[in-house]
């Protein structure tokens, strides 16, 4: 799980702009790893910051690992991967064929699933709230000779959804897209 934050410290009133990961039950192994990406990442992008770095911490009541930094936003922020949810970024459509691959790879591997349906026919897709997404993948996917098409697989509406707090609230869910 990440996000991308936007907020106020509450103590100085300030925007605050950083990146958040968080992991739990079998991903927590993979900190120590993450941890030396985002660092290296950082030693090799951070400019100025390029000095600091980054550890995990546990939360024990949630058990789960959170590794945060405001370099690594403005690293996102400085190769354009604050929009990547929203569309492929453009250095995939002009990098190399392995670098297409990756993304693709990526994609599938996080917001992907294969589903069988009727007379055992197999389909291969990536969901998403964002068809502009959709349509970049599909440009991407065409490339390689692969037809795709995009449909409204989940119309919006309010669901059931966990809270921050350990319960359930109803949140606006947007259309979902395969």
């Amino acid at each position: 799980d990440g996000i991308i934050y936007k907020g106020l410290n509450k103590q100085t009133k300030r925007e605050v702009h950083k990146d958040i990961i968080r992991l739990w039950g079998k991903d927590k192994e993979l900190a120590p790893y993450i941890v030396e990406v985002v660092n290296n990442l950082i030693e090799l992008y951070g400019e100025r910051y390029s000095d600091e770095r980054v550890n995990s911490s546990l939360d024990i009541k949630t058990d789960k690992i959170t590794i945060q930094s405001g370099v690594l936003y403005r690293i996102f922020e400085k190769f354009d991967l604050l929009n990547i949810k929203k569309e492929v970024p453009a250095f995939v459509f002009t990098g190399s064929r392995d670098c297409v691959i990756g993304y693709l790879q990526g994609l599938f591997q996080s917001d992907g699933s294969i589903s069988i349906g009727k007379r055992s026919r197999a389909a291969v897709q990536v969901n998403s709230s964002m068809p502009t997404l959709l349509n970049d993948v599909q440009i991407l996917l065409a490339n390689f000779g692969i037809h795709a098409r995009q449909y409204l697989s989940r119309k919006s509406s309010y669901r059931l959804m966990p809270d921050v707090k350990g319960g359930s609230k109803e949140y606006m869910c947007k259309d979902i897209y395969d």
